[in-house]
């Protein structure tokens, strides 16, 4: 049978030949006198036709593919309108991002991404969706040519404000932003095609929903790029933090050292392993169980060697499977290599076991045997790629290999041992070093469950501080509830916590009224009020999918819906007024880890309106927002 568009082409012929003088009617097949007449769905202007323009696959931006014309000429044919065909995961990947462009304030018109396709044809893109963390939109039509990039903008202006001489495939998003405006901390882009498969996803800083680990959260005006270009394994390693962004264009591979048919490249070592993982979520999985131990390689070369194809093992003809790492497992030059057991398999005795590193030959390149493991204590080079083994330095997975710090005795008496017990308020044990014990009692500020199964907030007239307990749930503890807690203190991504080693160590001693919030300033989210509840109120100054950014006068202040909060941040314009309540946490991306302070709602009713006197007048009470309390506020989540 004729393609569709051939039939009706004929019956348009069929039609002209009937209206022209003179034609013989026997040319055509006769019509019962019942058949209706076929109408053609072609329109043939009275004038002079011309050929039918022939659509190229590289679409411009807002053009519509042309629509084929009739014509009297029998040569021209007309060319069919490319539709979306059926895709594979894969076949289109998003090869780069750039959340956070390099303008202050609202930058969702900045923000774009580039797709790739990897196959040998072309795809036509109609009818495909993308979203983010919070909206799912759809992507304008677009034919991307095989092995060509195509950048998604926010806008297009906006794009080629930071990209003058960016000459490729471009396309805006109909509401000017890429979902909600990617959010700079952290987020998810999510490809799918007409039918609603998932073609490719990643997520990224605080963002766990695709890769856990997701990737990095990058600087302003860097991006998240994958190398080599269109390199997927669905893992969070396929990226980079490119300083440089590169749309239209792609990363190269990494040089790589070409090994001989006989020998591999003796430059990648162990370098540090963990066998005994105890009371440390290593993984940060939320559980501490074997998929905690861990492996790390060094490459003490001068060029990045690809390791695909090498092994991980532990005692030869015996325990574990191989582990066999994947084609484009790529080491820089002087960096590290990590692999959980969760990645691996492998599981390291602790009554004693081999590591053993080996070529894709089967030869050993690099090995070491043990007799014992120490709980959450790593086996360690002395120094990176070289030196002895040793199991006295503190565990630095994908970190430099340094020994324990001497502590300096103090004047008059030596510092206190971790064994010693403090007992006092929270300021005070806030001072402390890291690794003390204490034992403090604080009021709960947020109910257990609502800031994930582990975390809770407790705050006396003194201070306040996150308590985290390091393996198993909180129970059903309520805001107002006051709480003695017994733990080690400890500092992640800046933010200090008192780490709980068992259900046991937090007790409640009793219950109030839950603390009403501290009305503060916007610029007083930071040290010196972290891990309190206060109340703040200033204009919107920007936005993204997770964040809202006010400023009462006194400084920028940043308020965050933390992963997994289970209810959205409310709609706001740029401009208003709004008052929130919070409690002040801190989320370092890079270290030393300082700043990335953030307020974090704990429910719905933590928003409201404008405040009764504006903070930046400095008269008077800021507002009289006073949020409803009841036994067990709403945001309870058990």
């Amino acid at each position: 049978m004729l393609p569709h568009w051939k039939q009706t082409l004929a019956l348009v012929s069929l039609a002209l030949l009937l209206t022209i003088p003179g034609a013989s009617a026997t040319h055509a097949p006769a019509l019962a006198a019942d058949t209706p007449t076929p109408t053609a769905t072609f329109h043939v202007p009275s004038s002079t036709l011309t050929p039918t323009p022939t659509p190229t696959w590289n679409v411009e931006p807002g053009t519509p593919t042309p629509t084929p014309t009739s014509t009297r000429s029998p040569t021209n044919t007309p060319t069919p309108t490319p539709t979306a065909q059926a895709s594979n995961p894969g076949d289109v990947v998003i090869n780069e991002v750039q959340p956070d462009p390099p303008q202050s304030g609202s930058d969702a018109a900045y923000e774009w991404l580039e797709l790739f396709n990897r196959t040998s044809q072309p795809i036509v893109l109609s009818g495909w969706t993308l979203a983010d963390n919070t909206v799912t939109e759809t992507l304008p039509t677009l034919t991307l040519p095989p092995g060509a990039f195509a950048v998604v903008a926010g806008r297009v202006a906006s794009f080629a404000v930071n990209f003058p001489g960016f000459g490729g495939l471009i396309v805006e998003m109909p509401d000017g932003t890429i979902g909600n405006g990617l959010g700079n901390t952290g987020d998810r882009l999510l490809l799918r095609d007409s039918r609603g498969v998932l073609i490719d996803a990643l997520s990224y800083g605080d963002n766990t929903s695709v890769f856990d680990p997701p990737c990095p959260a990058v600087a302003a005006g860097h991006s998240l790029e994958r190398r080599p270009a269109g390199y997927d394994t669905d893992r969070a390693s396929d990226f980079v933090d490119n300083p440089s962004p590169s749309p239209g264009q792609g990363l190269p591979a990494l040089p790589t050292a070409t090994p001989t048919p006989s020998s591999y490249p003796d430059t990648v070592v162990l370098n540090e392993f963990l066998a005994a993982p105890h009371a440390t979520d290593w993984n940060s999985d939320g559980k501490v169980d074997s998929d905690d131990e861990w492996i790390e390689l060094y490459n003490r070369g001068s060029v990045a060697v690809d390791l695909g194809g090498w092994q991980l093992d532990d005692v030869a003809e015996g325990g574990s499977k191989p582990y066999t790492l994947p084609p484009g497992s790529n080491i820089a030059p002087q960096s590290f290599l990590l692999f959980f057991g969760q990645q691996t398999n492998l599981t390291l005795n602790n009554d004693g076991d081999s590591v053993r590193l080996l070529w894709p030959t089967g030869h050993v390149m690099d090995s070491f045997t043990y007799t014992s493991a120490k709980y959450d204590q790593s086996y360690s080079r002395t120094e990176d790629g070289g030196g002895t083994w040793t199991q006295t330095y503190p565990p630095s997975p994908g970190q430099p290999n340094r020994p324990a710090p001497t502590p300096t005795p103090g004047p008059t008496k030596p510092p206190p041992t971790p064994s010693v017990l403090y007992l006092g308020s929270i300021a005070e044990a806030r001072a402390l070093p890291t690794g003390r014990r204490v034992s403090v009692q604080g009021q709960a500020t947020v109910n257990a469950g609502v800031f994930g199964d582990q975390d809770i907030y407790i705050q006396d007239d003194t201070a306040g501080i996150l308590v985290h307990l390091r393996s198993g749930s909180l129970p059903s503890l309520l805001e107002g509830d006051w709480l003695r807690v017994v733990g080690e203190l400890w500092s992640t991504r800046g933010e200090a916590e008192i780490r709980l080693s068992k259900v046991g160590d937090v007790q409640v001693v009793g219950h109030q009224t839950p603390r009403p919030p501290r009305v503060a300033r916007s610029g007083e989210v930071g040290e010196a009020t972290e891990g309190q509840l206060l109340q703040i109120s200033g204009r919107v100054l920007s936005y993204d999918a997770n964040n809202i950014f006010l400023d009462d006068g006194s400084g920028e202040a940043k308020v965050q819906m933390r992963s997994g909060i289970g209810f959205q941040r409310p709609k706001v314009e740029k401009g208003q007024w709004l008052t929130v309540v919070g409690i002040v946490s801190q989320w370092g991306l890079r270290q030393p880890y300082e700043g990335g302070y953030r307020l974090l709602p704990r429910y719905p009713r933590d928003f409201g309106g404008l405040p009764a006197l504006l903070p930046a007048t400095g008269e008077g009470p800021v507002s009289d927002f006073k949020p409803v309390r009841s036994a067990r506020p709403d945001g309870f989540r058990r």
